[in-house]
């Protein structure tokens, strides 16, 4: 695979028990004397996504339902769709590896890495801005909010998105999503097509 694919692209999962889930490249594997003897990459990502939450909720229950579920795995590239975004997350290489597929003693620790991670640039919410401010900025960078999206059902807006609430038919992770497939985003208007995820197992 071309060199865009590199450490901390974001894909999307096209097969497998992940398809059309999120993740991150962890790391490329190309060299031939590796097994699987196949250029392939390791990744993390969202396995079930966080639930939506209003104002009206206790603490706690806010809490249980920002909750995710992660999983590592290995992929052919042919089984990854890279988008043009790259994220920047902290996950311990020295605990998410390829070592966790010969110990298993490994991999819960990996999944609980990258669990905890994404759940905490998942509640920074607006603090992706690069400013304390609660307010976002006029002029609205997705790429900016990637992870938002990456941590939350594609139909739903990452916290912070400068969007009129009125307009339910184009929602900005709607284009977001179409602009990473590679779909035109001009001309949509209110008949746009919105690729929604199903709802998240774990959500009631």
């Amino acid at each position: 695979m071309g060199k865009f694919v590199k450490p901390g692209k974001v894909v999307l999962v096209l097969v497998g028990g992940y398809s059309g889930h999120k993740a991150v490249i962890m790391k490329n594997i190309d060299d031939d004397t590796s097994d699987p003897p196949y250029s392939h990459a390791l990744v993390a990502g969202i396995d079930h996504y966080p639930c939506k939450v209003t104002a009206s909720m206790s603490k706690k229950n806010i809490a249980k339902r920002s909750k995710n579920k992660s999983f590592v795995k290995v992929y052919n590239y042919n089984h990854l769709m890279p988008t043009r975004y790259s994220v920047d997350i902290p996950l311990d290489k020295t605990v998410i590896n390829q070592d966790v597929f010969t110990d298993t003693a490994l991999k819960p620790k990996a999944h609980r890495e990258a669990k905890a991670e994404f759940e905490e640039r998942y509640k920074t919410g607006v603090s992706l801005f690069g400013s304390s401010s609660k307010k976002p900025p006029s002029s609205w960078d997705p790429a900016l909010h990637l992870i938002a999206w990456l941590c939350s059902p594609s139909s739903e807006l990452p916290p912070g998105a400068p969007y009129n609430s009125s307009d339910t038919q184009r929602p900005a992770i709607d284009l977001l999503l179409r602009t990473a497939a590679g779909f035109p985003t001009q001309s949509l208007g209110a008949q746009a097509t919105h690729f929604e995820s199903p709802p998240p197992a774990n959500c009631p």
